[in-house]
């Protein structure tokens, strides 16, 4: 995993750069959310844009992040009453209630084994019903 640190310095900077950008990933996400809506969680989360965009849709969502700064920032700005926000090393979050979606942007070429973290995440999605 990336050392937290890196995060931690630009924080506030990268909140401000997040808010420049263009919502073509969240207007996809949007598009591709399933019809079971119970619980999601946002994969490297930092300060909780899409986070945010999923407690629209979701009845509780959970943001993982490596950086105290950046779950700092989402905490203070985007923290509906359905949002938790956890820092921890994504390849060591679990979740015995697993997810219905598990959603990541931007985040798992941070990790220096891709295969186990999609492996990992995967493990975090709740088997589909009948």
């Amino acid at each position: 995993m990336a050392d937290a640190a890196s995060f931690d310095r630009f924080a506030a900077d990268y909140d401000r750069f997040a808010s420049l950008e263009r919502p073509t990933i969240l207007e996809w996400l949007l598009k591709q959310l399933p019809a079971s809506r119970s619980r999601a969680l946002d994969a490297g989360c930092g300060t909780g844009r899409q986070t945010l965009a999923l407690a629209d849709r979701f009845d509780q969502v959970v943001g993982v992040d490596i950086s105290h700064p950046l779950i700092d920032i989402a905490r203070r700005r985007r923290l509906p009453p359905n949002v938790q926000y956890y820092v921890e090393d994504l390849m060591a979050f679990v979740d015995p209630d697993g997810f219905d979606l598990v959603f990541s942007s931007t985040t798992l070429h941070h990790l220096p084994e891709i295969e186990a973290a999609l492996l990992h995440l995967r493990g975090l999605v709740r088997p589909a019903g009948p």
